[in-house]
């Protein structure tokens, strides 16, 4: 099982802005919280 929850974390804290919602669209959820919570 991967972690995408924290490869997610890692990738929003690395982010220098937000990403639009149709880019975000093909991660799983758990990457996607972790994006935004990053």
């Amino acid at each position: 099982m991967n972690n995408h929850f924290g490869k997610g974390l890692m990738a929003g804290l690395k982010a220098t802005h937000a990403d639009s919602a149709v880019n975000v669209t093909k991660y799983c959820a758990d990457y996607k919280r972790g994006f935004v919570l990053g």
